[in-house]
């Protein structure tokens, strides 16, 4: 027996992409860090692959 799908919806979250937000708001804030720490965080956040997905299907 087969069934139909009418839907699915797919979000992956590149963990990377959190680490890059925290590093903008980090160089924003009144009192940033150190440069040399800031460039080793943007290195780890540029080379960091691992993302978390999240898929549903539902069927008709």
């Amino acid at each position: 027996m087969q069934t139909s799908i009418s839907g699915a919806f797919q979000a992956t979250l590149r963990l990377g992409s959190l680490l890059q937000v925290g590093l903008v708001s980090a160089a924003l804030h009144a009192d940033p860090l150190h440069p040399q720490a800031l460039m080793m965080l943007a290195a780890t956040a540029w080379a960091d692959r691992s993302t978390v997905s999240y898929l549903k299907v539902w069927h008709g």
